[in-house]
């Protein structure tokens, strides 16, 4: 919903999430998103992969985090993308 303060409409926080295999112990993606507050009907979302894209293992879990976290994992994987280039 909006949270209306001192006449100025704000957007309720993110919700953070971090996708992980339990048998190679990597994680997968990260993904934030807001809860919808439109009138119109919300979009049908494809599905998440059921399988490990490292070792097709599908022991894969999906789990909060906090915004910290979401920001510490996406700073190791900008330092990869620069080693990698």
């Amino acid at each position: 919903m909006f949270n209306f303060q001192n006449g100025v409409k704000a957007l309720s926080r993110p919700i953070y999430y971090k996708t992980e295999c339990l048998d190679c112990e990597l994680i997968i993606s990260v993904k934030w998103e807001r809860k919808y507050t439109g009138l119109l009907r919300k979009r049908q979302h494809k599905p998440e992969t059921k399988s490990c894209p490292f070792c097709k293992s599908t022991h894969i879990i999906s789990a909060k985090i906090r915004y910290q976290d979401y920001l510490e994992i996406n700073k190791h994987w900008d330092l990869l993308d620069i080693t990698v280039s």
